[in-house]
């Protein structure tokens, strides 16, 4: 409360919470998760190559669906399956998610092979 009530009047108006949760907050925030996001695909990327044999292939192993994009839910079952092979924790579901976001460039809920091939093969 301290921190946002600027004024000390004991409310928070909307100037206050603006400062503290505003647009160029968010955008901060955003960008900071973005970032943390990139580093853990340098690590997926390693893991990857290290695990299976190749990043087509494991975008093909777990598009269940086979309609050439990954949801949340393949990405996810990727993500766990390649930590249990390397034998380490799998990030969380935040961090899944924040990586999923990252990968997903058109924002259109799913990834397609495209998005994977430019967070991926190089």
């Amino acid at each position: 409360m301290i921190r946002i009530d600027t004024n000390g009047d004991g409310l928070i108006d909307y100037n206050e919470f603006m400062s503290k949760f505003g647009p160029a907050r968010n955008k901060e925030a955003e960008n900071l998760i973005m970032e943390r996001a990139k580093s853990k695909l340098h690590e997926i990327n390693y893991l990857m190559s290290n695990h299976m044999q190749s990043f087509l292939n494991a975008f093909e192993m777990f598009d269940t669906s086979k309609n050439g994009t990954l949801a949340f839910s393949e990405f996810n079952s990727l993500i766990q399956k390649l930590y249990h092979a390397a034998g380490k924790d799998a990030p969380t579901y935040s961090v899944v998610k924040d990586l999923y976001d990252a990968i997903d460039v058109r924002k259109d809920g799913s990834i397609d092979r495209h998005e994977w091939n430019a967070a991926f093969v190089h």
